[in-house]
């Protein structure tokens, strides 16, 4: 089953039975905040230097480890514009991930300049 939606790109179906969805859904972690869609493949466990996932003796399941969540105080003040994986990179056994976003920080909840600072 879960070769064949890698094969055949069923990525949805994948994320649909996604553990951190499910729980976030439930209201049992990560409270408020929101996730892109997923449009790419699972991004863990690769083997080392290649495209093929985990061929080890624990043969792992192929599963979305990597993610970015985000949420803001201000509704509407976030907008994702990209979020992928970089299935190119090869260094490690997972395959990094990245957003776009445009970020509206002109007002903070009380009204007041935002300002922005390095963390």
């Amino acid at each position: 089953m879960i070769d064949h939606c890698l094969e055949s790109k069923m990525y949805d179906v994948l994320v649909q039975n996604d553990q951190l969805q499910y729980n976030i859904k439930a209201g049992e972690v990560f409270d408020g905040f929101q996730e892109g869609p997923i449009t790419f493949p699972p991004t863990y466990k690769f083997d080392k230097n290649k495209e093929t996932y985990d061929t080890s003796d624990k043969q792992r399941i192929p599963s979305f480890t990597d993610r970015i969540l985000y949420r803001s105080q201000e509704p509407k003040s976030i907008e994702l514009i990209a979020y992928k994986s970089i299935t190119e990179l090869k260094i490690s056994d997972h395959r990094p991930v990245f957003g776009i976003f445009n970020i509206d920080m002109t007002k903070n909840k009380i009204g007041k300049e935002a300002s922005v600072s390095n963390v």
